[in-house]
Parts: C-alpha cells; sequence; structure tokens
C-alpha cells in the first residue's frame, strides 16, 4: 500500500472504512507541485488495499487524476479529472 505521511493507526482506520457498501471519502495531502509537471511518466499517488478491494490514484502521464475503484462485486470502474482544465484555475487562484 501506499500512502503519503499518513500515520499507521489512520490506515487501519480507513481500511476498515473502506470495506463499507456505502460511504464517501475525502482526503487533502500536499504531493508538491510535482504532479503538475509535464514530464512524460505515470505517479502512482495512492494505493489502498481493503479487503478484497483496491483502490488508486493516479496522475497519468496524459496530465489526469484517475481514481480506480476495483471490487469482485462491481468489478473495476474509473474516475477521471483532466489536469490541463483545472491547471488554469489553480494558477489564476495562486495555487
Amino acid at each position: 500500500m501506499i500512502f503519503f505521511n499518513l500515520p499507521s493507526s489512520q490506515v487501519e482506520i480507513l481500511k476498515k472504512d473502506l470495506k463499507q457498501p456505502k460511504g464517501s471519502l475525502a482526503f487533502d495531502f500536499n504531493i508538491g507541485k510535482g504532479i503538475f509537471s509535464k514530464d512524460g511518466r505515470d505517479i502512482l499517488l495512492v494505493e489502498i488495499s481493503a479487503g478484497k478491494q483496491l483502490y488508486r490514484l493516479v496522475r497519468t502521464k496524459e496530465m489526469n487524476i484517475v481514481f480506480y475503484h476495483f471490487s469482485p462485486g462491481t468489478g473495476a470502474r474509473e474516475a477521471i479529472a483532466d489536469l490541463n482544465k483545472i491547471t488554469p484555475y489553480l494558477q489564476k487562484i495562486g495555487v
């Protein structure tokens, strides 16, 4: 599993909560401006295994943030945000 500066106690709580059939997860972490670097490579930001489920958050070389959820019950699902569309807004507000 890959977590950025998340204490092990919180990792265990997170893994338990992710096994619930319903809910949402929000997290805030600072990975630096490297996420916006057009360096031509994929970056695995977070990978969480919770029982038979797998969650992944990836910054792709195409500058997308992709959230993957793999589960035996629902199969594979993904949600995509295009950083190329987000970056101008972030620059405007000074991020």
